[in-house]
């Protein structure tokens, strides 16, 4: 997910150039078209076709080594942490044990009671008024079974599995990376982060830097989040508010605390917040999003 409430697609774009000749005369210059070769404008066109076709083999090639590459590190993860990060039935990490339901009531508590899924906790998100549910998992059952059986157990009801989130992108050694120094950036103003923790000793002293933890052991400072920081500061911002969603927590980065911290931000009058993380789609964080930005989007 690395965004600042938008997104960009990357869209290879391929082209074609068709040549006009210019035949000199001697009474008059003239416009002609080339000879074409037997079989017309398509067959001119195959040494096109096979290139681009190649290329797209290549990409192809690098994208599922990719893909191959991501899955390893998720399956290295999980045999890291068994009690804290689970596979969800589409083979996506999320903290281990429980599931998430949107817009509880009653009926559906008591129905997942039932079934063996016990409350662990009922509530709305600060700041979005968003309601939701953490619930346990039967003992003994696997995350994939068990979001399988909600959705036998609560037909029509928004379930999901709390999605771990990963920073995109990697900073230097240090935990900083040089400021951008283009006189476009934005001046002054405040910025969310959503990340790890921050340091605010490597911030320029007129920064004014506060943050909040939404996660085990938070907030600690990161090496991905000061480095958020001090771009966002050599970019001139006067103050920025920190989120840290990962502090110590095997399992941070998780859908409920990210939502939880827009929803802090969203408190806090912050209008533009910085979420440089990766991960599965989740329908807690969209709906998170789109509060967030509704209510940036109002004025409140």
């Amino acid at each position: 997910m690395g965004h600042k409430f938008g997104f960009g697609w990357l869209m290879p774009v391929a082209a074609a150039m068709l040549a006009v000749v210019m035949l000199g005369a001697p009474a008059q210059a003239q416009l002609g078209l080339p000879s074409l070769p037997e079989g017309g404008i398509g067959r001119a066109l195959d040494p096109l076709h096979e290139t681009l076709a190649d290329a797209g083999r290549g990409v192809e090639g690098i994208v599922d080594q990719l893909a191959a590459d991501r899955l390893d590190r998720i399956a290295a993860l999980v045999r890291r942490n068994p009690h804290a990060i689970a596979l969800d039935d589409n083979r996506q990490p999320a903290r281990a044990g429980e599931v998430l339901l949107l817009d509880p009531d009653r009926a559906s508590l008591g129905a997942a009671r039932q079934g063996g899924f016990a409350t662990l906790e009922e509530g709305r998100i600060d700041g979005l008024d968003m309601p939701f549910a953490r619930l346990a998992l039967p003992e003994g059952t696997e995350l994939a079974d068990g979001l399988r059986a909600l959705r036998r157990l609560l037909p029509g009801k928004e379930l999901t599995a709390d999605h771990l989130h990963f920073t995109s992108g990697e900073a230097s050694g240090d935990g900083k990376t040089e400021p951008p120094s283009t006189s476009q950036q934005p001046r002054g103003g405040t910025v969310g982060i959503i990340d790890g923790g921050i340091s605010p000793a490597q911030l320029p002293p007129a920064v004014h830097a506060s943050q909040q933890g939404f996660a085990h052991g938070a907030p600690r400072p990161g090496q991905h989040g000061s480095a958020i920081a001090s771009l966002l500061a050599g970019a001139g911002t006067d103050r920025i508010l920190a989120a840290d969603v990962y502090g110590d927590d095997p399992a941070g980065g998780d859908a409920l605390g990210i939502a939880r911290a827009l929803g802090w931000m969203a408190g806090q009058g912050v209008g533009v917040v910085s979420i440089s993380l990766t991960g599965p789609p989740n329908p807690l964080l969209a709906r998170a999003c789109a509060a967030a930005i509704a209510r940036a989007s109002s004025g409140l």
